[in-house]
């Protein structure tokens, strides 16, 4: 199990040599995405300023996903995708979440969902 930071801005969710790293802001980059045993961690490290987008570009997972630190609009968007939780979900308030497909719950352990009016 590994903590995955965002960085660099807008992107999308598999480009882990880009996008995902070990640290809060950092440039070691991870060999692959988030899987069900990583926790992923947006914080105010993971844009470059301004607003940025995550876009679920294909199926991917995480463990625990917490975005609460970020210090601009996020947005998840994509097509027709699917986002696996395998733990605990909070999300900061103005987080905007448009459509990327389905955002499925998996495990047989219950999860928390956070949602701080996020839409």
């Amino acid at each position: 199990m590994a903590t995955f930071y965002w960085v660099g801005g807008s992107g999308n969710w598999s480009d882990f040599a880009v996008h995902w790293a070990t640290t809060s802001g950092g440039s070691t980059h991870p060999a692959n995405a988030p899987t069900s045993a990583d926790d992923v961690v947006f914080d105010a490290n993971s844009d470059t300023g301004s607003g940025f987008t995550v876009t679920i570009n294909t199926t991917g997972n995480h463990a625990s996903f917490d975005n609460t630190a970020v210090d601009q609009v996020m947005t998840m968007s994509g097509s027709n995708q699917t986002l696996n939780a395998y733990g605990n979900v909070t999300i900061k308030s103005t987080t905007v979440i448009g459509t990327f497909g389905t955002w499925r719950f998996q495990g047989a352990t219950s999860k928390t969902i956070t949602s701080n009016g996020a839409v």
